[in-house]
């Protein structure tokens, strides 16, 4: 399961993304704000607020990623994507992959973000 900001155009157009290569429709979604009763029951460890900060994904198995490492684990279970597997375990790549994706994550705001009703993804 995928947990994004829905008050977040890059977040929003993500899931978008995501909808449309996930053609195996493998991946599940949860606003962050939305469903944050749920999953805060469900998963106790979860932290509003770093789960805002970066992507988080939960896995089948309940195992929690975050930032780089979830987009790693979206990118095993999305079939259009597996060409990319390799090369997210060259030696080097996870470090730099968790820079860049902290680095992308901190400019992104949900102020700077927001976007309408109309603008949230349909999962």
């Amino acid at each position: 399961m995928v947990l994004y900001d829905g008050g977040c155009g890059m977040c929003a157009r993500s899931v978008t993304f995501l909808l449309r290569v996930d053609t195996l429709r493998r991946l599940r979604f949860a606003d962050i704000d939305v469903d944050w009763h749920w999953l805060s029951t469900d998963y106790p460890t979860l932290d509003h607020d770093a789960c805002l900060a970066e992507m988080h994904v939960i896995t089948n198995d309940g195992r929690i990623h975050s930032g780089f490492d979830a987009f790693r684990s979206i990118v095993w279970v999305v079939p259009l994507a597996w060409f990319v597997l390799p090369f997210l375990y060259i030696p080097g790549i996870p470090q730099m992959g968790r820079r860049i994706y902290r680095s992308i994550a901190a400019k992104r705001t949900t102020d700077t973000c927001r976007l309408g009703e109309a603008g949230r993804p349909k999962a």
